[in-house]
C-alpha cells in the first residue's frame, strides 16, 4: 500500500468510521482541500471505503469535496469544474477519457484507473489554482 501511494505522490488517509482512502493535498491551493481516492466495485462504481486501492490498473473514484470553503471559493471551483470543462480536461489528460464523472456546486468526482486518474487529478488541481489563487 505505501509503495503504491508513494509511486503517485499520495498518502494513506483515515477519515473515520473505518473509511480509508489514498489522499492528495491540493498544494498550491493551500486551502485545506484534498482529493480522496478509493477503488470502486462493480458496474455501479460504488466506492470501496474500507480498503486502499491495490494496483495501478484498479478503477478508482477520485473525489474532491469543497462544500466547507467560503462561498466565493466554492463558486469559483464549481464554475471552473463545469461539466463541459471537466469533459474536456478529463479527455485531454491522457489518451483515454475518464469512465464517469459528476460535478455540482459542492463536490466533484471522476472514475478512472489509479494510474491515469492521478494524472487527471493533478491536471485538474493545476487548472483550479488560477481561478482561486487570489481568494486564499
Amino acid at each position: 500500500m505505501d509503495r503504491l501511494a508513494n509511486k503517485y505522490g499520495l498518502y494513506p488517509y483515515h477519515s473515520g468510521g473505518g473509511c480509508v482512502h489514498f489522499a492528495y493535498d491540493t498544494k498550491p491551493l493551500n486551502i485545506g482541500l484534498q482529493w480522496l481516492i478509493n477503488g470502486v466495485d462493480g458496474d455501479e462504481h460504488e466506492p470501496i471505503i474500507d480498503a486502499y486501492p491495490e494496483n495501478s490498473d484498479q478503477l478508482c473514484m477520485f473525489g474532491l469535496d469543497f462544500h466547507f470553503l467560503d462561498d466565493s471559493q466554492e463558486d469559483a471551483i464549481a464554475k471552473c469544474l463545469s461539466a463541459l470543462t471537466c469533459k474536456m480536461l478529463l479527455s485531454l489528460a491522457s489518451i483515454t477519457p475518464a469512465i464517469d464523472y459528476a460535478v455540482d456546486d459542492r463536490s466533484f468526482y471522476f472514475i478512472d484507473t489509479l494510474e491515469r486518474g492521478v494524472l487527471k487529478m493533478k491536471e485538474l488541481t493545476n487548472y483550479i489554482y488560477p481561478h482561486i489563487k487570489g481568494m486564499q
